[in-house]
């Protein structure tokens, strides 16, 4: 969880939002990434990456990446970045970012290991 105070009280659509995460995970495709916003859930991927390991260990997700999630030639142990969401972060445009952002991930098929070691919000521009 990250915690935004003094910033304006609605993201406007000149804002720059990116999310970079290290997951580590020995199938990065049994994994659902989404962030979280005033009980509001964003999705940046949907179980991508397929049997391959350690695909989203330091990616950033990016509205105008090149190469969305869902299309991504994922390799095993190369980190995918920057790639698009599944859904666009711009959803969270008008709303409040003074609060407690969250990703939330969850492991749809708990035959493999992981672990988030963290990540990082970005919110550029006014």
């Amino acid at each position: 969880m990250i915690t935004i105070s003094g910033l304006n009280s609605q993201l406007s659509t000149y804002v720059i939002l990116t999310v970079q995460l290290w997951l580590a995970h020995s199938s990065s495709g049994d994994c659902v990434i989404q962030l979280y916003l005033q009980e509001s859930f964003l999705t940046l991927s949907n179980r991508r990456g397929g049997s391959n390991s350690n695909v989203f260990n330091g990616t950033v997700f990016m509205d105008s990446a090149p190469i969305s999630a869902n299309a991504y030639p994922y390799l095993n142990n190369v980190v995918a970045t920057p790639i698009k969401p599944e859904e666009y972060l711009g959803n969270y445009y008008n709303k409040n970012p003074n609060a407690d952002w969250k990703l939330w991930i969850n492991d749809a098929i708990p035959d493999g290991s992981g672990i988030l070691k963290r990540f990082k919000l970005t919110i550029q521009g006014k």
